[in-house]
């Protein structure tokens, strides 16, 4: 083989060494931001869940406090009711 041929197969395989590095780079790379775009997804999902389920609870809860200021209304007029019965100090108003 003559220098020239030889100096080329070896900057050949050189320069074909040093691009591996950089394959093997970018293939993590892409790898690493499909994980990541998969995983946002998924949180994200469950933050919707979240929000949900919280929506839900608020309004379960308005909703009860609407019945025990139900409740306590009607507990003031039986309570009312049963004093007059009685005679008790409510009778006098």
């Amino acid at each position: 083989m003559s220098e020239p041929l030889t100096i080329a197969i070896v900057g050949g395989l050189f320069g074909v060494l040093a691009g591996v590095p950089a394959v093997i780079g970018m293939v993590l790379t892409a790898k690493t931001r499909k994980e990541n775009t998969d995983q946002h997804g998924q949180s994200q999902e469950k933050l919707e869940l979240v929000a949900r389920h919280v929506e839900i609870t608020g309004l379960k809860v308005d909703y009860l406090g609407d019945r025990v200021n139900d409740l306590q209304a009607q507990q003031q007029i039986t309570t009312t009711r049963l004093e007059q019965h009685l005679g008790g100090p409510s009778a006098e108003v």
